[in-house]
């Protein structure tokens, strides 16, 4: 697969940027690592005017700067020289934030997407927002995996353009009346983002945030939906693929999706599932015509229902939302992990394997690691996330 983050096979450093690919399989692969000294990229030409590297050329996919020693873009993970493997394993690692995205032990690729941001607050080094987004492209439809790392990139991006609106001081403080002003002294609604509506200043907690953080995550999923669809290349293209986002903002989370990729909170107040799969079997079981222990085993347990891509119909996705209790961790991830750990408990008691304090991308990869130990039998893309305590404050469930 291909993610919206930087490839690493089987590492990223903080503060990686923007979208990769990385290697298959559990591990690192031998050889993928770069390569200084190893000349021109084929089919790469130089790019005039990048100071000091005159072998500087552009990728073939997406047209982004890269260097004689790449061996994958660093945009768009695609793999730059003949004979290369293609990347399957991403690694990205934002400090508070990180992800992990594994081929799996029996598929031949990675076709699930991810994309992830961390934006900075104004105080105790604590996040305005993070923003995540899996798209767990289905292997049965062809072009679901660039459709999904598209999408996810996407989503993503318009989270961060809207939530770096909408979690930021005003440019001027607001008249006493509740209307901003711009430099001509005029008065008005210029804090409209609409469809969010207006914000004459920052949002203020409860009502507000949860509008527009609801508001966020369905105009994500529609970006979602168009890129997924703009992916497609020929006849025989029909993606398809999952998605499930998260906005996390400092005492609140909300999540929407569509599909079975899933949402799970801990935290103070205990490990539990925040969405409902949308396959065939769950809903049989929330119409009664299933048993509840059915929902992951009886038939159309992975057929979804809900999705972005081709035949869609409807990429309005359900939305949840709910105060956060931190410390705590929230997990976003495709069903090649929770086919393993399904239940919010089991995946609390893994997280609990490790130091309290481990950071967000030992997380993931422990995660990640149990996955292919169980069997591995599909993708597995992982996202943690901090949610912060006090300075003293350490979760223990």
């Amino acid at each position: 697969m291909t993610t919206e983050q930087r490839p690493q096979p089987g590492a990223t450093p903080a503060g990686a940027t923007p979208d990769a690919e990385g290697s298959p399989g559990a591990g690192a692969i031998p050889g993928v690592e770069g390569t200084p000294g190893a000349g021109a990229i084929p089919g790469v030409g130089a790019i005039p005017g990048v100071e000091g590297t005159p072998d500087a050329g552009r990728c073939p996919a997406c047209a982004a700067v890269v260097f004689p020693h790449d061996r994958f873009c660093e945009r768009c993970g695609t793999g730059l020289r003949p004979g290369d493997p293609p990347g399957d394993r991403a690694d990205l690692d934002l400090g508070s934030a990180a992800g992990v995205s594994d081929r799996g032990l029996v598929h031949r690729t990675n076709e699930d997407g991810f994309a992830l941001r961390v934006l900075a607050g104004p105080v105790d080094d604590r996040p305005a927002a993070t923003l995540a987004v899996v798209c767990d492209g289905v292997s049965t439809a062809p072009g679901s995996g660039p459709a999904a790392v598209r999408a996810a990139r996407d989503a993503v991006d318009l989270l961060a353009q809207l939530a770096g609106m909408l979690t930021a001081p005003p440019a001027t403080p607001p008249h006493p009346g509740g209307t901003s002003s711009d430099s001509t002294g005029d008065s008005g609604d210029s804090g409209d983002t609409r469809p969010l509506g207006s914000r004459p200043g920052p949002v203020p907690p409860g009502g507000d945030t949860a509008r527009w953080q609801a508001s966020a995550l369905r105009a994500a999923a529609a970006t979602a939906q168009r890129s997924a669809v703009a992916t497609i290349s020929g006849p025989d293209d029909a993606p398809a693929c999952t998605f499930v986002a998260a906005i996390v903002t400092p005492g609140r989370l909300t999540v929407g999706w569509l599909g079975d990729s899933r949402a799970y909170l801990i935290d103070r107040s205990g490990a539990r599932l925040l969405t409902a799969d949308d396959t065939l079997a769950a809903e049989a079981v929330r119409a009664g015509l299933l048993p509840p222990e059915r929902a992951e085993t009886g038939p159309g347990a992975h057929t979804i229902t809900h999705w972005i891509g081709t035949g869609s119909a409807s990429a309005v996705p359900r939305v949840a939302a709910t105060a956060l209790n931190g410390p705590g961790r929230v997990v976003l991830c495709s069903d090649g992990l929770w086919n393993y750990l399904s239940a919010a408990g089991a995946l609390a008691d893994r997280i609990a394997e490790l130091p309290t304090d481990a950071p967000a991308l030992a997380v993931a990869r422990h995660l990640t690691t149990v996955a292919l130990a169980r069997g591995g039998g599909d993708n597995i893309t992982v996202i943690v996330i901090d949610i912060p305590g006090s300075k003293d404050d350490h979760l223990h469930l």
